[in-house]
């Protein structure tokens, strides 16, 4: 038995508690629409598309502590292009957790300039950026058919990338003040949204394989076989491309 000298002969007080810190939802569902992934609550991010006559949606969520707040929900106006709707949960401590849900709403025809490349594909994501891409290069293998519009790299929360280009960010066209539509890119084996393919992302796509981890940052890139499944097979080519095995994926062809 362990005797250690000084011990106060009073027994500290417990620590006041300051409440729960569940900071979890149970659901998360928008009216009359579904997003991409199916929702499950230890997934932090979401994806939806929408057309351009829906203006605005309904989102609602449930926390999983009735002592927790939801932050976020409720009609959310959406502006064309890109949205990014944070639902926030604030545990009875304090502690806040948030769920992003990533609402794409298609620009009208008209209004937009069509965007080109020789290099990458073009679809409702931008492919086949190479690794280490920064924003110059990348930027100069784009043409516009309006020469007044520009174009623009944003991450997830909207605010303009001057490094290198990676999975989560946004390739935006804007005219004047306006955004008329926004690309997001996506980089096959580019897990963490660095804009990198190397070990860590193999790591932590094998920690989410076999459930040691809940969610991904980039979960979108980790399926780098096209099954539209994560798990270790995935996990082995992200380590084989690092190491310079394999030069693409079998999803980047």
């Amino acid at each position: 038995i362990p005797v250690y000298k000084d011990m106060p002969e009073k027994v500290c007080e417990k620590p006041t508690s300051t409440g729960s810190n569940d900071n979890w939802l149970s659901a998360l569902t928008v009216t009359d629409r579904t997003f991409t992934p199916a929702f499950d609550t230890y997934r932090l991010q979401y994806e939806m598309s929408v057309p351009a006559a829906v203006s605005s949606l309904r989102v609602n969520a449930t926390a999983y502590s009735a002592t927790a707040t939801v932050g976020g929900v409720g009609t959310v106006v959406l502006k064309s292009g890109m949205n990014t709707v944070p639902i926030t949960v604030t545990a009875a401590s304090g502690a806040v957790r948030t769920y992003t849900l990533s609402v794409y709403r298609t620009p009208s025809e008209e209004n937009v300039p069509t965007l080109e490349s020789e290099i990458y594909r073009i679809e409702e994501t931008i492919q086949g950026i190479a690794p280490g891409t920064t924003v110059e290069q990348f930027l100069q293998n784009f043409t516009l058919s309006d020469s007044e519009a520009t174009l623009l790299v944003v991450d997830r929360a909207g605010a303009k990338v001057t490094g290198t280009v990676g999975t989560g960010h946004a390739l935006q066209i804007v005219k004047g003040d306006t955004l008329l539509t926004a690309y997001p890119l996506l980089i096959h084996g580019d897990v963490n949204g660095d804009g990198q393919v190397d070990s860590t992302d193999a790591r932590l796509t094998l920690q989410y394989a076999v459930k040691k981890i809940p969610a991904l940052p980039e979960d979108l890139a980790a399926d780098v076989d096209g099954n539209g499944k994560i798990d270790s097979t995935d996990a082995r080519l992200i380590l084989q491309y690092a190491v310079r095995k394999i030069t693409d994926f079998p999803a980047s062809a």
